[in-house]
């Protein structure tokens, strides 16, 4: 769990260490997923070298970098 004045970003196994991807495997669910909450540097940088996502779009909480995008 991080935590900065009023917010909290809760980081659990169930929703981000369900099982570990491959680059490959996880460009395509990039690809398909229409909302996407991503922590940590790789998996950032690989969504925004994919326009996916922005790097204005990235906040930080204890060096820990989150992003959150949601197609329309």
């Amino acid at each position: 769990t991080l935590k900065r004045d009023n917010f909290t970003l809760k980081i659990s196994e169930k929703c981000y260490a369900e099982k570990v991807v491959d680059k490959e495997e996880a460009k395509d669910l990039l690809r398909r997923s229409n909302n996407i909450n991503m922590v940590g540097k790789e998996i950032i940088s690989l969504s925004v070298n994919m326009e996916i996502g922005s790097q204005e779009g990235v906040k930080e909480i204890d060096g820990v970098p989150f992003l959150l995008v949601f197609k329309m």
